[in-house]
């Protein structure tokens, strides 16, 4: 038995999300789709040149702009975690700079709680035995300005978070960085960089595309409690991506 169903999060381009639109449903079962929030990524290795050429002309001025001036003002080093050791290192890092990130616009961050922090380590460690793991950080006179929390696998690369120490920001440390991410995703031979959920305003000047995920939800017409409790669901859902939308920058 059941009440109500819902899929949270489904990429318009996923084998899942075709398989469902065109799922046939029986005229007791009510079914609605929810647009969900942006996803931006940029194409790697195409044929009209790498992706520092295709993007805005102003973002590769800066780009080129800020990377001599850090070369001028500091002793600058771009590392990726390459032991058990720099990784596990690298983690302690991410959690710092990104609880410091999201505590100047008043928020937690998604690490606050020692269990997401003890798995994403965890998660870490094995993706780095795997091969997958690219842990980035950028050092100004042996200090940690950003880090990126990046993998890469099977053509595709993309990063999930990122922290910045406040002394830096003025320099555009996270742009700098994560051109080197992606940099070095399309030299290991990605196709895609993906910036996940979100949409924020940096990313359309990398040129991006941009998809959307889907939410779905299905219920029992002839019961009251199971349209209730998914119009509920729906509801709630769409608070929270307005909540969300709200808080990008």
């Amino acid at each position: 038995m059941w009440d109500a169903i819902s899929l949270h999060e489904l990429p318009e381009h996923s084998v899942v999300w075709h398989a469902l639109r065109s799922l046939a449903v029986p005229p007791d079962i009510g079914i609605a789709w929810l647009q969900g929030e942006a996803c931006h990524r940029i194409r790697l290795n195409a044929a009209n040149g790498s992706w520092r050429q295709r993007v805005r002309k102003s973002l590769q001025q800066q780009l080129r702009r800020r990377e001599r001036q850090l070369a001028r003002l500091f002793a600058v080093d771009f590392l990726v975690a390459d032991t058990p050791e720099e990784v596990a290192q690298g983690m302690t890092q991410l959690f710092a700079l990104h609880r410091l990130r999201w505590g100047r616009l008043g928020q937690t961050g998604g690490f606050v709680l020692p269990k997401v922090r003890q798995f994403h380590l965890a998660f870490a460690k094995e993706a780095y035995r795997k091969g997958i793991l690219r842990l980035h950080q950028l050092l100004l006179d042996k200090q940690t300005a950003a880090i990126y929390y990046a993998f890469c696998w099977d053509g595709y690369a993309g990063f999930y978070a990122c922290g910045f120490h406040p002394a830096f920001t003025r320099y555009s440390v996270g742009k700098v960085l994560l051109a080197r991410v992606i940099d070095e995703a399309e030299a290991s031979g990605a196709q895609w960089f993906d910036f996940m959920r979100g949409n924020e305003t940096y990313k359309a000047a990398f040129g991006t595309l941009v998809t959307h995920n889907y939410h779905l939800f299905l219920w029992q017409k002839n019961k009251p409690f199971s349209r209730f409790a998914a119009s509920l669901h729906r509801l709630t859902t769409h608070l929270l991506l307005n909540l969300k939308k709200s808080l990008q920058r």
